[in-house]
C-alpha cells in the first residue's frame, strides 16, 4: 500500500503514524538503551546502533514488514 499519493506538483503523503511510533519509541528510550548496551567495532560508520535499530522498528510498525533491503528506500522517501 502506497501512501504518497502526487497530485501535479504537490505532494501529499500520510504522516500520522510515524511521528507517534517514533514518540512513543523516545518515552522507552530504546536507542539511548541500545547505544549503552552494544560497543560497535572500531570501523563503524554512520548511525549509532541505537539509531539503527529505533529507525528499523519505526518501519517494522508502520509498514508492517520487518524486511531490511526495503528500509534504505523507505527512510529515503520521508
Amino acid at each position: 500500500m502506497d501512501k504518497e499519493i502526487k497530485i501535479g506538483e504537490i505532494q501529499v503523503e500520510r504522516a500520522d503514524d510515524i511521528p507517534v511510533i517514533f514518540g512513543h519509541l523516545q518515552k522507552m528510550r530504546i536507542q539511548a538503551t541500545v547505544d549503552q548496551a552494544i560497543d560497535p567495532h572500531s570501523n563503524w560508520q554512520g548511525l549509532s546502533p541505537g539509531w539503527l535499530i529505533t529507525i528499523w522498528l519505526i518501519h517494522i510498525l508502520s509498514e508492517h514488514s520487518h524486511c531490511m533491503e526495503r528500509v534504505r528506500e523507505w527512510v529515503a522517501k520521508r
